[in-house]
């Protein structure tokens, strides 16, 4: 029968940032995990909407503003609750039971650096980076993962090769490491063609370099240089 699984693969990759960040993974039947993954899907979608654009234009102005991105505020907000309790637990746990998962990493370096005057490790930071990792890995993987099945269905002849080379090389019941990646030669070649065949977003983020930056024998010029220096042509 047709079926969407969306929602399965996006709670998939969700539990893998899990694991590496709190160190352990949630119950799928966890109400709590579902709202978290459900207000994430929220905030990735309204990124492209007309309220976003104008709050990275005008973010002071609107926080003040009502409309429907004050949503996706007070979902931003559950987000970083959700993180902040998982850092309290970490906090309170004895020393016996810490584990290396990224928050006691993170713990670590902030213990290492409090007394420096200006350190980039603090609370507030971490929040943002776990945030950022959720935001920008559950989304994603879980859209490269449908796109993996998607090509699955619609090329059997080489989903059929794939499943050969793991049941040749992979013992039976073993669950696949990242390791293992290097004895799965074709898997590992059409996990890298379906990432560069699909497409996980609808188009880039706009980005700019503030700096001029070299990348082998590219140079990419500071945004404003440049732009001055196609006006400066223009005027000639």
């Amino acid at each position: 029968k047709p079926m969407n699984p969306s929602f399965a693969l996006n709670l998939a990759v969700s539990n893998m940032i899990c694991v590496l960040v709190f160190g352990h993974r949630f119950s799928t039947e966890d109400e709590t995990f579902h709202h978290l993954l459900e207000v994430i899907e929220k905030i990735f979608n309204a990124s492209d909407n007309v309220a976003s654009n104008l709050y990275n234009i005008f973010p002071w102005i609107m926080q003040h503003v009502p409309g429907p991105h004050q949503k996706i505020f007070s979902s931003c907000d559950f987000v970083r609750s959700f993180i902040r309790e998982e850092i309290k637990k970490h906090q309170e746990a004895e020393h016996q039971e810490k584990d290396q998962d990224f928050i006691y990493f993170y713990l670590a370096e902030i213990e290492k650096t409090k007394n420096q005057p200006k350190s980039p490790y603090d609370e507030k930071n971490m929040v943002q980076s776990i945030f950022d990792l959720f935001l920008g890995g559950t989304e994603t993987g879980g859209t490269t993962l449908y796109w993996g099945l998607l090509y699955m269905v619609l090329y059997p002849d080489i989903q059929a090769k794939v499943q050969q080379e793991i049941d040749i090389l992979i013992t039976p019941g073993q669950s696949i490491c990242y390791e293992d990646r290097k004895k799965l030669p074709y898997t590992n070649a059409v996990v890298y063609e379906i990432q560069r065949f699909s497409n996980i977003v609808s188009i880039g983020l706009p980005r700019y370099c503030i700096r001029d930056t070299k990348i082998q024998k590219f140079l990419i010029r500071k945004v404003i240089d440049f732009l001055s220096s196609r006006t400066a042509v223009a005027n000639r």
